[in-house]
């Protein structure tokens, strides 16, 4: 295992572009969708037979030296194990709803979770399984709901890196169901920590990649039409929450 090919995996989204038709094309390419499905399923299953077993042997070569303790190096490949797998998942279910691209997120975090004794609490709903109050709206697909993934995921990964938590909460609802505190929008994702918090202005005006991070983060949402705030939690930690309406949404990046 190389630098080079641990670096690869940073280039893997590409190949995650490259495979799926730009929204303008989906509606014109039917015929063809078949055989993209089947591409984005090959080149998924290569990755993760391929670069995610060099991963795996790198982390037994590095448990089997004594005496084990926490290694930096450790770290930097179970992240870029975890980061693989979401990019397979990413091109496996480019089509599933925005809930169902979060539950395997949560399937590929849970060994990360555990290993830093953090507990999660999880209530989100899906209305195509029925999962949670009844609506009649739908979660986003395709682009949208890829981008509010990857807020999601930069915020699961800050609170695992930096805040000290013991304890994880992850809300999905619709805005308007009974009890909702965001019953003028479609749908709301909250994402909570009982950790040590952060000075939100302060980290904007860092340089440094965290702060880079935070401002991805809402040039995300902006550029989907959604609404992103960050401030302290009651009780204490951080409190994320992204809402939407679909009205809203921006037409370009609809599936």
């Amino acid at each position: 295992m190389t630098l080079a090919t641990i670096g690869f995996t940073l280039s893997l989204q590409i190949l995650l572009s490259l495979t799926k038709l730009s929204p303008p094309l989906q509606h014109q390419a039917e015929e063809i969708s078949e055989e993209v499905r089947k591409e984005r399923a090959r080149i998924a299953a290569e990755l993760h037979d391929t670069l995610g077993l060099q991963l795996l042997q790198a982390l037994t070569l590095l448990e089997a030296q004594p005496p084990f303790s926490p290694h930096p190096a450790r770290e930097l490949l179970e992240q870029s194990l975890v980061d693989l797998r979401l990019i397979v998942d990413s091109i496996d279910s480019a089509d599933d709803n925005l809930a169902t691209q979060m539950a395997k997120l949560r399937h590929r975090l849970t060994p990360t979770l555990t290993r830093k004794d953090l507990q999660l609490h999880w209530s989100v709903s899906n209305p195509e399984l029925q999962v949670g109050p009844p609506t009649s709206l739908s979660l986003p697909r395709g682009q949208i709901a890829h981008q509010i993934l990857k807020v999601f995921q930069t915020s699961i990964s800050n609170i695992v890196e930096h805040s000290q938590a013991s304890e994880i909460w992850v809300t999905l609802q619709p805005g308007k169901c009974e009890n909702s505190s965001n019953p003028d929008w479609d749908w709301y994702l909250c994402i909570e920590d009982n950790g040590k918090g952060f000075n939100l202005q302060q980290v904007l005006a860092d340089a440094s990649q965290a702060g880079q991070g935070i401002k991805n983060m809402f040039h995300r949402m902006a550029h989907i039409g959604a609404d992103l705030q960050i401030q302290a939690r009651q009780g204490g930690g951080t409190q994320v929450l992204i809402r939407w309406r679909q009205r809203e949404l921006r037409e370009s990046l609809k599936p």
